[in-house]
């Protein structure tokens, strides 16, 4: 399905919207076999579920349970796998794993987010039209969600501790440190920060390989 991902670090806030929410986890369990858009917009600690054509909205779970803030520190421990490409375009490699493996590619010129495989089941490949910049406080708008239902599914079992979320959102939130926002597609989709932090991540690692091939010289 296509997409939108915004990721706002100063405030800690993000959101990703999906033309289909059927593949996702946590949407297509709150409406099982519904065809139907879905967001996720996680603010102040709180992770929302909003369904724009079913005109609902309701609390998937929080920060504690595992639903908060993706941090712009998750690639600070990963492994640089090499060069690679993602659709002919020339992208170095890496794999941070949580309670899963992860593979981030990011454009060798200029370290624009080009592919986030979160397996089995997540992989996100993103739009040229990635943009770093301010990102409108509209978007993350959550007073249509304030006192509404609790969603079901994946985001019951949050709450009550019997289920483990997918992804990196269980890292402890550190400093955040751009803005940002992009398209993307796949057959599933996961939270990915699109941001100048992905081009410092990338050249720290980069400095740190080069230090070790000298050592090992």
């Amino acid at each position: 399905t296509e997409g939108t991902f915004l990721y706002d670090a100063q405030q800690q806030k993000q959101r990703v919207d999906r033309e289909n929410g059927l593949g996702d986890r946590y949407c297509g369990s709150a409406h099982p076999l519904r065809r139907t858009p879905c967001q996720h917009v996680v603010a102040d600690g709180v992770r929302y579920l909003r369904f724009p054509r079913l005109g609902t909205c309701c609390r998937c779970c929080d920060s504690a349970h595992g639903c908060g803030f993706l941090s712009s520190h998750w690639l600070d421990d990963a492994t640089f796998l090499g060069p690679d490409a993602v659709k002919g375009q020339a992208a170095d490699k890496w794999e941070s794993d949580g309670l899963q493996a992860n593979f981030y590619w990011a454009a060798r010129d200029g370290g624009r987010p080009l592919r986030l495989l979160q397996r089995p089941n997540d992989d996100m490949v993103f739009h040229g039209d990635f943009r770093e910049g301010p990102v409108d406080p509209a978007a993350f708008d959550v007073s249509d969600c304030l006192g509404g239902s609790q969603c079901g599914g994946i985001c019951k079992a949050l709450r009550e501790g019997k289920e483990t979320p997918e992804g990196e959102e269980t890292r402890p939130l550190q400093r955040r440190r751009a803005n940002g926002s992009a398209r993307a597609s796949g057959i599933a989709g996961g939270e990915v920060e699109g941001s100048r932090a992905f081009l410092q991540q990338r050249e720290k690692r980069l400095g740190r390989e080069g230090e070790r091939q000298q050592q090992q010289q």
